[in-house]
């Protein structure tokens, strides 16, 4: 994933959890880095990815 001109590459799949939004089924994805934790979105009609929030330094992995 690219963000803010930086190459991000997640090494840690957490969770998947699907969730409805209105009528719009959204898979939501806890990933990790290694050193921060991403929370990523997948719009299954729109077939797009959404970044939802970044926690710095807070690694979900064991």
């Amino acid at each position: 994933m690219r963000y803010k001109h930086n190459e991000i590459i997640f090494n840690v799949f957490s969770m998947r959890r699907p969730t409805a939004k209105g009528k719009r089924m959204i898979h939501v994805f806890e990933m990790s880095d290694g050193i921060n934790d991403y929370r990523i979105e997948f719009d299954a009609e729109d077939l797009t990815w959404t970044l939802v929030s970044i926690v710095k330094g807070r690694y979900v992995g064991k």
